[in-house]
């Protein structure tokens, strides 16, 4: 089953505006049997058709098997309708009327019991078509029933209709201009005969208005005013003789305020006649004729008397009023300009006094504007408000002179955050190179510092720090290379003196290894070296010593034997 309050974006699919899918228990009304059952299931539909809420007879229901038409049949006169359809088949249902846009419903009848009568009840909402609506837009089906394992029974497929929404959401609103646009063009035409005094055709097209729009209740009124008036239209016409007969009565015999009043009365009646219309103006000429030259000598009399009490428009109203009676006369012609030239004269002078007012008071806001920034030191906003009043009065000393002091005070303004910018700059440097130890880099940059602000205590503070440290690393770095030169003239004693103990050069090696002691006294090395090479030369004098002896002795025998 379906209930369109459980989908809400499915309203706009079958109605002209919603669809409208309902539950509703009908009872059987023109049955259609699809085709021969398979087993004794089927599904069991009953709807009906409906243009909104009028109940639609005689519309037409055509049902398909694939392309195949398996079955026929008509609404009868409340719409209503039955059909049973095969289960495991899909089928089409076309609902169509003379008049109104087509509709089409796919029902897929696969359902898991063979033997089991599902019952389905729904509504379609046929909707009137109109020029300019293209029907090709419902080429397809505005949704698919099948069978829902959830609910059980029979449903709309979701996914299906909502996809089918933009479609019908264009129909809709081509259903509804074009509507609109009908409505509109079949008022203005009984609109048009009705003002026309054509009732009797203006009411024919009032009633095809309502055709297309039911719900305004203006034509419905167009038409009991029509019918209104027709019947009123014949008594009027007798009306209209008697008054005009009247009239022509009454003017025969000069009576012209009799008559005026005849004419105008059957005037009122027709009031788009001539003949009394002319009547009228015949009358009033006449009239104006007797009362021209008294009514032109008053006029002028009260314009003079307004004129000298300076009340100068009642005074023009006067001279035109009597202009009005006497268009070719000279002095309320004269007197009109004399005004004119007055008033325009107060006008200038009020206008002028206005605007010099206006300009003073400008003047004064923008210069009140101005000061009440300055006085807070908020340049930009003062520098407005002076140039503002210099707009008024150019030139005018106070502005001129407050504008400069702004551009003196800007200018030391932007000095001192330069030299601060350039000081932070510098400070930010120094920071940054002591940092990572670049000393010299820093000193300069601290140095830089002072130049601009010779009074701060931190670049001073980081001069004497990196000066420390640059004096203890100098001293750091000369003991360091004193220390190397020392090892290396060592080692170098050293390196001359075993160079020399390895190939026996005694002397050599002494003299090696006493300058090792030099440079560094006490060292056990050298001192070992000497004591060994004292030993070797003590062990070759006893050698020598020995030799020689011996020597000495052989040549002894030697010298004895001969």
């Amino acid at each position: 089953m379906f209930c369109f309050s459980n989908f809400t974006p499915l309203l706009k699919l079958i109605k002209m505006r919603n669809i409208l899918l309902i539950i509703t228990l009908l009872w059987l009304f023109t049955p259609i049997d699809s085709i021969a059952q398979q087993g004794k299931g089927y599904v069991d539909v009953k709807g009906r058709v409906k243009d909104k809420k009028q109940n639609l007879g005689d519309a037409v229901l055509v049902l398909y098997e694939g392309p195949a038409q398996t079955a026929s049949a008509k609404t009868i006169s409340d719409g209503r309708f039955n059909f049973k359809l095969n289960l495991n088949t899909q089928y089409t249902l076309h609902v169509s009327k003379d008049g109104y846009v087509t509709k089409k419903v796919l029902f897929d009848t696969k359902a898991p019991d063979k033997d089991m009568i599902y019952p389905y009840s729904f509504t379609v909402e046929l909707f009137q078509t109109f020029e300019g609506v293209d029907p090709n837009v419902l080429k397809d089906p505005v949704t698919k029933i099948k069978y829902s394992g959830e609910l059980g029974d029979f449903d709309f497929d979701a996914a299906y209709t909502e996809s089918m929404k933009k479609e019908i959401d264009k129909i809709v609103a081509q259903v509804e201009n074009a509507r609109k646009n009908t409505y509109g063009q079949l008022i203005a035409k009984a609109d048009q005969l009705f003002n026309a005094g054509n009732y009797e055709d203006a009411i024919k097209w009032y009633e095809k208005a309502i055709d297309a729009d039911p719900y305004d209740d203006y034509p419905d009124r167009k038409i009991m005013e029509a019918e209104k008036l027709m019947s009123q239209g014949n008594a009027n016409e007798i009306q209209y003789k008697k008054l005009i007969a009247a009239g022509d009565n009454a003017f025969n015999t000069a009576s012209y305020a009799v008559a005026k009043d005849s004419y105008s009365k059957a005037l009122k009646i027709k009031p788009a006649e001539k003949y009394p219309a002319d009547k009228i103006a015949e009358i009033d000429k006449i009239l104006a004729g007797q009362k021209t030259e008294d009514s032109y000598k008053a006029a002028i009399a009260k314009g003079d008397a307004a004129f000298n009490l300076k009340k100068y428009t009642e005074a023009k109203n006067a001279y035109n009023e009597a202009l009005s009676i006497k268009a070719n006369e000279a002095y309320p012609k004269q007197k009109i300009s004399e005004i004119d030239q007055l008033l325009a004269d107060a006008e200038a002078k009020k206008k002028a006094e206005e605007e010099a007012k206006a300009k003073e008071d400008a003047y004064k806001t923008a210069i009140a504007k101005g000061d009440a920034a300055f006085n807070i030191k908020k340049w930009d906003e003062a520098k407005a408000g002076y140039n503002e009043a210099l707009k008024v009065k150019p030139g005018e000393k106070y502005p001129t002179d407050k504008l400069a002091a702004i551009a003196a005070q800007e200018k030391a303004d932007a000095e001192a955050k330069a030299k601060e910018d350039a000081y932070k700059t510098a400070i930010a440097k120094g920071d940054a190179a002591f940092g990572t130890q670049k000393y010299a880099e820093a000193k300069n940059a601290y140095n830089e510092a002072l130049g601009l602000k010779p009074a701060e205590a931190y670049p001073k503070q980081k001069i004497s720090e990196i000066d420390k440290l640059l004096a203890d690393a100098e001293a750091k770095k000369k003991a360091e290379e004193e220390a190397k030169a020392k090892d290396d003239a060592y080692k170098a004693a050293i390196a001359k003196g075993d160079a020399a103990f390895n190939t026996k050069k005694w002397e050599d090696a002494k003299a090696g290894y006493n300058e090792a002691l030099k440079v560094k006294p006490g060292e056990k090395y050298p001192t070992d070296k000497l004591a060994a090479i004292a030993a070797q030369e003590k062990a070759e004098l006893d050698a020598k010593a020995k030799e020689d002896a011996y020597k000495a002795a052989i040549a002894k025998g030697d010298a004895a034997f001969n």
